[in-house]
């Protein structure tokens, strides 16, 4: 049913009215962030976008190193590599990248003292 997404101008999304998956749009405009997902991709996403981009934040890797590392991990372009364009198990697999690469920045951080 997915292709029978509309736009929603009040929510800024597009969604479908038949089963309810959708995806959020830059504001004011109706360009879509990435692909639709359903409620279990979508909370997914939301949790591995705060974890990766702690890694750029804390200085654990750059923003550019870390979507490299994200398409080359899912074998995928670099612009199929941002959260929004992933599904459940991409997701999934990246979280555990993230969660390793959190621990080597400890333990790196750690060995700088």
């Amino acid at each position: 049913c997915k292709e029978f997404t509309e736009y929603k101008a009040n929510k800024g999304v597009w969604a479908c009215p038949v089963c309810g998956d959708k995806v959020g749009c830059h504001k004011n405009s109706d360009i879509a962030f990435g692909s639709i997902a359903n409620s279990a991709t979508a909370n997914v996403r939301k949790k591995l976008h705060v974890k990766i981009d702690a890694l750029w934040k804390e200085g654990i890797l750059t923003r550019t190193e870390v979507y490299a590392n994200i398409s080359d991990l899912l074998g995928v372009h670099r612009c199929y590599s941002h959260v929004a364009m992933l599904g459940y198990n991409q997701c999934k697999l990246v979280d555990k990248w993230a969660t390793a690469m959190k621990k080597f920045g400890e333990i790196k951080c750690r060995g700088k003292e």
